[in-house]
């Protein structure tokens, strides 16, 4: 094919063909649907047999086109039984068929397994075939008739009033390489490397983690920012030991804080003169280590700090 460029007088007496269009568009248009992720989910549970609906008021745009759900709700077509034995994740999209090039809401069937997956969406980028949104994920239980309404994830990021991209830590883009997005309700901004999200931005402000029932802590101070957090803590068990040589989870980390692997650092028991450690691992769990053949006793503190990479 000879080099070429449109849209111009001379090319096509003038117009562009859809598919040029796409190309004029896709990339200064990001797909999403409008509005915030706290927005009413655009993906609900019907009361029909196995029903789901769109709900009225949800517009987007799609490889820089535009789709709107329109004044009532659209109910999809019933989705496949599941008479597996194991339950099963579909996936809601609303697809472009570039044979028309209409954008519509589409049921895409998953695959029933122990621990199911959503299957993937559709993102065929040349001149034919379709390109998918995800709207949400839909779990189909064995032998399911009705769709209940925790059964329903919502998936798709959503478009600010200037086309920045925002989501939550389940609804995220795919991560093309310098693609930014804003992420509620972490409040961090995050770039895509092309294999993966990485923190560019965040300032969660001065919080505290969650400590374990049977616990207590004089100081709890955490703080995550650009994606380093830093946490000061001093706990206590009132009414039992910290055994020697043991791991004791004494709290979790909110969401967002976790490391990517673990992260152990020296602290001090004051009133034994001892050293132990803290530890956060990247479930979330914070632990305090005790030396082999050194026990803390009830009612004394361990006092120290951490700071990790958190996980993106």
């Amino acid at each position: 094919m000879a080099f070429t460029s449109f849209p111009r007088p001379d090319y096509n007496g003038g117009f562009v063909t859809e598919y040029e269009h796409e190309l004029l568009t896709c990339k200064s248009v990001p797909d999403g649907v409008h509005g915030f992720p706290t927005d009413p989910a655009p993906v609900i549970a019907d009361a029909g047999v196995r029903t789901v609906r769109v709900r009225a008021g949800v517009d987007g745009n799609l490889r820089g086109g535009a789709f709107q759900s329109g004044a009532t709700d659209t109910v999809l077509p019933q989705l496949a039984a599941n008479t597996s034995g194991s339950p099963r994740i579909d996936l809601v999209v609303a697809r472009l068929n570039r044979s028309d090039y209409s954008i519509t809401p589409v049921v895409i069937t998953g695959t029933p397994a122990a621990n199911p997956v959503a299957p993937s969406p559709v993102r065929n980028l040349g001149p034919a075939g379709f390109f998918d949104l995800p709207l949400a994920a839909v779990r189909v239980a064995h032998n399911a008739s009705t769709i209940a309404a925790g059964d329903v994830t919502t998936k798709c990021w959503y478009l600010g009033s200037d086309g920045q991209i925002r989501c939550t830590p389940d609804s995220r883009p795919p991560f093309e390489a310098g693609r930014v997005v804003w992420e509620h309700p972490t409040g961090r901004y995050l770039v895509g490397t092309g294999s993966s999200w990485v923190t560019a931005w965040d300032d969660s402000g001065v919080t505290k983690m969650t400590v374990d029932k049977g616990f207590a802590a004089t100081e709890n101070s955490l703080q995550r920012r650009a994606g380093v957090a830093v946490l000061n803590l001093k706990v206590k068990r009132p009414s039992a030991i910290f055994p020697a040589g043991s791991q004791t989870k004494v709290g979790s980390l909110p969401a967002g804080f976790a490391p990517t692997f673990p992260v152990q650092s020296a602290a001090v028991w004051w009133s034994g003169g001892e050293a132990a450690a803290l530890r956060v691992e990247p479930n979330g769990g914070v632990y305090v280590v005790t030396l082999a053949g050194i026990a803390v006793g009830a009612d004394r503190s361990i006092d120290g700090s951490l700071t990790w990479l958190t996980a993106a």
